[in-house]
């Protein structure tokens, strides 16, 4: 059961008004160094200009306004060709307690899967690299199969549904996402969604 959660006016403004980080830039936030972090270690970012955050910078500025702890925040991959996506998507996955990985060109996200290991990963399947071959990459790799796959699509097509649910996927959403496929991946990476959400609006600065 979850804890009683709160009005759907405060769920939206939790989302859309209140940013993860203030001040953090949200190209900061999706591109962690190959290096694996040593245990207990922050997660280290390259920030994409001069006085840009870092993932790490980002996750302790999180952590401290009330969201998960930085050692129990799960780890999402996001495989997508579109900035704008892949910015939406980690800035708002932060406020349901989750941190991000991103690939923006489709070549990496094995290798990253495998670097990584990430509860989820949301796979863009119109990339550069047929997101399907990835996907059976991903689920017949001894390393990534046990992580999560949600295909994240801009067409609704059926076949390619049944075909991407065969190779292993565990859902298959169009495009755009909204709040309910936030929760979604937050509750595969093991998160109750509404937690970070009601930590969020209860923090200071906060404004519904």
């Amino acid at each position: 059961m979850y804890p009683s959660r709160p009005a759907e006016s405060t769920l939206r403004s939790a989302l859309f008004l209140q940013p993860a980080c203030q001040g953090v830039t949200p190209a900061s936030l999706v591109t962690l160094d190959p290096t694996p972090p040593r245990p207990g270690a922050w997660i280290h970012g390259q920030s994409p200009r001069p006085g840009a955050c870092s993932v790490s910078q980002a996750t302790f500025c999180c952590a401290s306004s009330g969201a998960l702890p930085v050692a129990t925040r799960p780890l999402v991959l996001i495989s997508d060709d579109e900035p704008l996506i892949v910015s939406s998507f980690a800035r708002n996955a932060r406020m349901f307690g989750l941190d991000v990985v991103s690939d923006t060109t489709s070549e990496r996200v094995v290798e990253l899967a495998r670097l990584h290991k990430p509860k989820v990963i949301v796979l863009d399947i119109h990339q550069r690299v047929d997101g399907r071959d990835l996907l059976a990459r991903l689920k017949q790799d001894p390393e990534t199969r046990d992580s999560h796959v949600i295909v994240l699509t801009g067409v609704e097509d059926q076949f390619t549904r049944h075909v991407c649910f065969d190779l292993g996927a565990v859902d298959y959403e169009v495009k755009p996402f909204d709040s309910t496929f936030l929760m979604k991946v937050a509750r595969l990476a093991g998160v109750d969604p509404y937690v970070p959400l009601a930590a969020a609006h209860a923090a200071p600065g906060h404004t519904a």
